[in-house]
Order: C-alpha cells, then sequence, then structure tokens
C-alpha cells in the first residue's frame, strides 16, 4: 500500500466518526461534550488538506478529505443550528 492509500484509510474512516456526529447532533437536537474552536480548527485543517494533497499528488488522499471536511462543516452547522444541550 501506498502512503496515500494509508492516509485516505485514515480521512475516510475519520470520516465516518464525523459524520456519525452530525446524525448524533441531528437526533439529539444538540450537542454536548466538544467545542466549536476545535471543530474550526479541524475544519481548517481540512480546507489546507483539499489545497495540499493535490500539490503531493495523493487523490485518494484528496477525495477522503473531501468527505471529511465536508463532515467537519457539517458538524459546525448541526452545531449552530441546534446549539448546546442542557
Amino acid at each position: 500500500m501506498t502512503p496515500d492509500t494509508i492516509n485516505a484509510v485514515f480521512e475516510a474512516l475519520g470520516s465516518v466518526a464525523v459524520w456519525a456526529n452530525v446524525f448524533a447532533i441531528i437526533k439529539d437536537k444538540g450537542y454536548a461534550g466538544t467545542r466549536i474552536p476545535m471543530m474550526l480548527f479541524f475544519s481548517a485543517w481540512g480546507f489546507w488538506n483539499l489545497w495540499y494533497y493535490p500539490h503531493l499528488g495523493q487523490s485518494l488522499s484528496f477525495y477522503a478529505s473531501v468527505l471529511l471536511t465536508t463532515g467537519n462543516c457539517a458538524v459546525l452547522a448541526a452545531m449552530a443550528y441546534f446549539g448546546r444541550k442542557g
């Protein structure tokens, strides 16, 4: 396996976890146990990866990062929409 493939697997697995958080926030109609600044940081990192991976020629990592970065943005949107629980 190439480093691109290994990294893409990590990014893809991360996106599964992040999207699970999106659906949990929607189901719970709020969030607890996380902070918006942390999600802003990881979203910014994701946007950096979207610019950086093509320059490295890592197309698999790029596509997996699209899933992760959109998931991070969806978490932020859900957090903003529903607000903090209790």
